[in-house]
């Protein structure tokens, strides 16, 4: 437990978490086949970059404020980690959207 309370080992968690973000976007997430009156019956499929548009620039943002929370003074800290905390939630919230409703 006490490795987790330096600095060093939280910015290392964090960016390795979001590597972990930006190569599961690169990933298929859902496939299905599509009934098109002019290609006809078709499969497709798409990333998580595509059906969760901007999970890879929320995932960038939470580096770049554990980088700023780990670097800045008191005050400019918890300002980095307020937005570090909204822009984890807004990624959350887009692979939430599609873990819940796959076919939209």
């Amino acid at each position: 437990m006490s490795m987790l309370r330096r600095r060093g080992v939280l910015i290392l968690l964090v960016v390795l978490g979001a590597l972990v973000v930006i190569v599961t976007a690169s990933r298929t997430w859902v496939s299905g086949s599509v009934d098109d009156v002019v290609l006809g019956q078709t499969s497709v499929s798409a990333t998580g970059s595509e059906v969760a548009g901007g999970v890879v620039a929320l995932a960038l943002v939470v580096v770049a404020g554990a980088v700023a929370s780990a670097t800045a003074g008191p005050r400019a800290r918890v300002v980095a980690l307020v937005l570090t905390l909204l822009a984890s939630l807004g990624g959350v919230a887009l692979v939430a959207r599609v873990l819940l409703d796959p076919d939209a």
